[in-house]
């Protein structure tokens, strides 16, 4: 299954194009009471694949876990949500989707899916994909948002007064 989604075919047999550990620069411009300040991201997606004719663009993310993977989407006790992993998720695309509108087109019209796979560090070493919802990359969105304007806050007016964010 891991091997299907990280290296789709099409119709006929051919594979899609699939790109590994794809290196992407961008520069998030953060703006607060008429001060800018630039945040330079500079991220690895592990797998992204791209389907031109059916309009399917694919971010897929490889993770490993000391837990049985079949646990790693649990939303109590999970590491997808332990660690954030929303957030991971919904930069990356933001800057994939950008990055496939420039150069292969994306727009409205195409379908955008998310994957993680998860791989276990112990026993049989067992493998399960899971998709990411749009309900979890919105969720995510107002939360890389949130924690966006912080680091911008602090980057325009400095660390020395500390500030509740609302």
């Amino acid at each position: 299954l891991v091997q299907s989604i990280l290296h789709p075919i099409d119709a006929f047999g051919d594979p899609l194009p699939s790109f590994n550990e794809e290196a992407f620069f961008a520069d998030y411009v953060v703006i607060c009471n008429g001060k800018a300040c630039v945040i330079p991201f500079k991220l690895k997606i592990d797998n992204w694949t791209i389907d031109v004719d059916n309009k399917v663009l694919t971010l897929n993310d490889l993770k490993t876990t000391g837990k049985k993977a079949a646990y790693f989407m649990n939303p109590e006790y999970g590491s997808f949500a332990h660690y954030h992993y929303a957030r991971q998720f919904y930069c990356y695309a933001e800057i994939l989707k950008k990055y496939c509108t420039e150069n292969f087109g994306f727009n409205d019209e195409w379908t955008f899916n998310a994957n993680v796979c998860v791989v276990e560090t112990f026993g049989e070493h067992n493998s399960k994909c899971f998709h990411v919802t749009e309900e979890m990359m919105e969720s995510a969105r107002s939360e890389f948002e949130n924690l966006m304007k912080m680091v911008g806050y602090y980057t325009i007016f400095g660390y020395e007064e500390e500030v509740e964010f609302i």
